[in-house]
């Protein structure tokens, strides 16, 4: 019984301890308390201004989307044919001989080509805008506004401007999905300008495109490296590209078919020479 005693009087002290401590600081943990709350309002707030400016910026760029698509759609428009058709002075009869033409009769235009599209003096604008936009805005906004802004110059055939605007989109945000697209357009960018120091950054470029697996055309970008080197006559590195592209994608069966047969080709050229 003295035991336990000595045990109750024991706890008795430490709780008197500690109401003790409470009472005589109680001014300083109410402001620390007060403070941490303060901390955590603010960090909540900061969080939701965050995710506003975010979700604008987001909603900026895609109007940035729309004013292209809008310029476009104007574009098509002023270069659609005007044919007018005077029914007064034109007889019914002629107007029903008129043969509907069938499937068969409509050639399909190639995928993009005789597209309208707007001048560079009507897009400058836009452009003007975007990049600004592009310059102060990071993360997935900036990206997706660089990456247009490669979209605008391509379509100019300013294939310099277009490769910076698309190697900046990959540089702003590298871990989203949006950075093994626009490297794969940079270096196609890259490989149009078709000077030898561009085609060294295409190389570059395409390798890195290559490095994320996930990314659907990575073994494309792969065997564009190889395509490229091919016509540079450096074989050795050609192979090398071929090979890698069996050797790491090997469920890409056609392409892995056409790598095999340029090795071919290009083992059989060497044993020639």
């Amino acid at each position: 019984m003295a035991a336990n005693t000595g045990n109750n009087e024991k706890d008795g002290g430490i709780s008197d301890k500690l109401v003790g401590f409470i009472q005589r600081n109680r001014r300083v943990l109410w402001m620390v308390t007060l403070g941490i709350v303060i901390l955590l309002i603010a960090f909540i707030a900061g969080l939701s201004i965050r995710d506003s400016l975010r979700l604008k910026a987001i909603t900026a760029v895609e109007g940035f989307v729309k004013q292209y698509d809008a310029l476009k759609k104007d574009a098509a428009a002023a270069a659609a044919p005007k044919e007018e058709v005077s029914l007064k002075e034109t007889p019914e009869e002629e107007l029903s001989a008129e043969p509907v033409p069938s499937e068969s009769d409509i050639a399909e235009a190639p995928a993009g080509e005789g597209e309208a599209l707007p001048s560079p003096e009507d897009v400058q604008p836009l452009l003007d805008e975007l990049s600004a936009f592009a310059a102060k805005n990071a993360s997935y906004a900036g990206a997706r506004a660089y990456a247009l802004l490669g979209t605008i110059y391509g379509d100019l055939k300013q294939w310099a401007e277009a490769e910076a605007a698309y190697t900046a989109a990959a540089r702003r945000a590298p871990k989203i999905y949006l950075a093994p697209v626009s490297l794969y357009n940079a270096a196609a960018a890259a490989e149009e300008q078709a000077l030898p120091p561009a085609l060294d950054r295409a190389v570059s470029l395409y390798a890195e495109c290559a490095g994320y697996p996930e990314f659907p055309a990575a073994h494309r970008a792969q065997f564009a490296i190889g395509r490229i080197e091919e016509t540079r006559g450096n074989d050795e590195a050609a192979l090398e590209s071929y090979r890698k592209l069996i050797s790491a994608w090997p469920h890409e069966t056609e392409w892995a078919k056409l790598a095999q047969n340029r090795i071919i080709a290009l083992t059989i050229r060497e044993a020639g020479n």
